[in-house]
């Protein structure tokens, strides 16, 4: 089975994730739901650097998919 790296390039303190699963299907539901917890852990952290990024790499390199969250605020 192939493996897949998933990294946050703009959150340097998180170490990149290594998964070997089964194809694009497991990759995109992996993706969305890394890209659920990170929200979650960093709620506060968030909102003061609210353009994040999950890449989704195959083992040679090639991009397999991005998911990029931006929160926004209101004024009241």
């Amino acid at each position: 089975m192939p493996k897949y790296i998933f990294e946050f390039p703009n959150s340097p303190d998180l170490d990149p994730v290594e998964e070997v699963l089964n194809g694009p299907e497991e990759v995109l539901a992996e993706a969305a739901t890394l890209a659920g917890q990170l929200m979650k852990d960093q709620a506060v952290d968030f909102w003061n650097s609210p353009d994040r990024r999950l890449c989704v790499t195959d083992e040679d390199g090639s991009v397999v998919c991005t998911v990029r969250f931006i929160g926004t605020k209101g004024d009241g």
